[in-house]
């Protein structure tokens, strides 16, 4: 009888230990995907200005895909990051983590040095994080 007993109580504790495990299994995939996500913007930059895809994303990742489309070489610079000079006809990426809500200005650094340059002539804008 005490071995019956025994069985008993290992089916249960089997089943609530399988199912302990699938839960943190499933937590796990879920975190990963969540932080795995990242949103893309695409921009164009030409003479003087810039289109981006998008106004706005979510805090975290934001990778701009900047495509120069001008005639001269554009930079893109966005939360104290800059893309390398980005000459005709060519493609930067770059990656910027965005922590904070709010409202982040973008510029091309191309002859600016506080006089003018390409964001006085109008390649700048403001870049919104919800």
């Amino acid at each position: 009888m005490r071995a019956v007993n025994v069985r008993l109580l290992a089916a249960p504790a089997t089943v609530v230990a399988a199912a302990l495990t699938l839960g943190v299994v499933a937590a796990a995939r879920t975190a990963h995907s969540t932080t795995a996500s990242a949103t893309t913007i695409h921009v164009k930059a030409f003479e003087f200005g810039f289109t981006l895809s998008a106004k706005s994303a979510r805090r975290g990742k934001v990778t701009f895909v900047v495509k120069n489309i001008g005639l001269g070489g554009h930079t893109f610079e966005i939360n104290g990051k800059r893309t390398p000079l980005i000459q005709k006809s060519t493609t930067a990426k770059l990656t910027v983590t965005f922590t904070k809500a709010g409202k982040y200005p973008y510029r091309c650094t191309v002859g600016g040095n506080g006089i003018g340059g390409h964001a006085a002539a109008g390649m700048k804008g403001v870049f919104t994080i919800r």
